[in-house]
């Protein structure tokens, strides 16, 4: 599902590239719908890639998945009326081809109306979609992979798991009290991991190999940490090259901090 909604998306920008180029003066206004189809569409495929990757299976976000599958194919309609439109005027499999179906519609006064209208409607329909998504808190993993190396969480109360990111180098974690693993991140060099009420070093670190641990923590955790090889907390980070671990009391009045390299 992610890999038709990416290249559903592909097309649109393809499209708006075109129109760009293009005698755009006639489409009056559907030009903006279709940026925020195209907008909308980025949007919830990297909320769909963050779905997939975490293997959901509530009932919920499955309804949810359901409804986006719908619009798509919602929106493949209206690219095969285009083609058919594009076709029905004399032109062969191959002239359509050389050229962008939706936009000849939008330049056909007789068509543009029908389509525009049902671009509105797309659009209503994923705005809503995108609305509900926020139920899930959803990660935009998809905009992180594309460009950078580097995920930042920070209060996703309901994730559990971060898996399968083979370029992922820094990872900061805050206050993700759910989160139970963190796994295939062969490349992570640096995991920051910060939550004052932090009383034992996550399970999942004995899993994972990153260069370096910052650990902001509560002080109970770090005088546990600060015992050592004798400590119960050992085998979670010892294997950890540089370690930095701070805490504070909640007023933040009084700092301290411990490092192992």
């Amino acid at each position: 599902m992610a890999m038709v909604l990416d290249a559903f998306a592909s097309y649109v920008q393809n499209m708006l590239t075109e129109m760009v180029s293009g005698e755009v003066h006639m489409l009056l206004g559907v030009t903006d719908e279709i940026e925020k189809m195209d907008v909308k569409l980025k949007d919830l495929k990297n909320f769909l890639a963050d779905a997939d990757r975490r293997n959901i299976t509530d009932n919920r976000v499955q309804e949810w998945v359901a409804e986006l599958k719908r619009a798509m194919y919602e929106a493949a309609d209206i690219l095969d009326l285009c083609q058919l439109k594009a076709m029905e005027q004399g032109l062969s499999t191959k002239d359509v081809g050389c050229f962008n179906p939706l936009l000849f519609c939008m330049r056909n006064p007789s068509h543009a109306h029908d389509i525009g209208t049902r671009i509105k409607a797309l659009n209503k329909r994923l705005s809503i979609i995108k609305e509900r998504s926020a139920a899930f808190s959803f990660i935009p993993l998809g905009s992180y992979e594309d460009r950078s190396s580097k995920l930042d969480l920070d209060q996703v109360l309901d994730l559990e798991m971060i898996a399968n990111l083979p370029r992922l180098q820094k990872l900061t974690i805050k206050y993700c009290q759910k989160m139970k693993a963190v796994e295939g991140v062969p490349l992570l060099q640096r995991l920051f991991l910060s939550d004052n009420n932090m009383e034992t070093i996550p399970e999942y670190m004995g899993g994972i190999n990153p260069r370096q641990l910052e650990l902001y923590c509560s002080p109970a955790l770090l005088a546990s940490i600060a015992v050592g090889k004798s400590g119960p907390e050992w085998d979670k980070f010892s294997h950890v090259e540089h370690v930095k671990t701070y805490a504070s009391q909640g007023d933040n009045s009084r700092k301290w901090n411990l490092n192992f390299f």
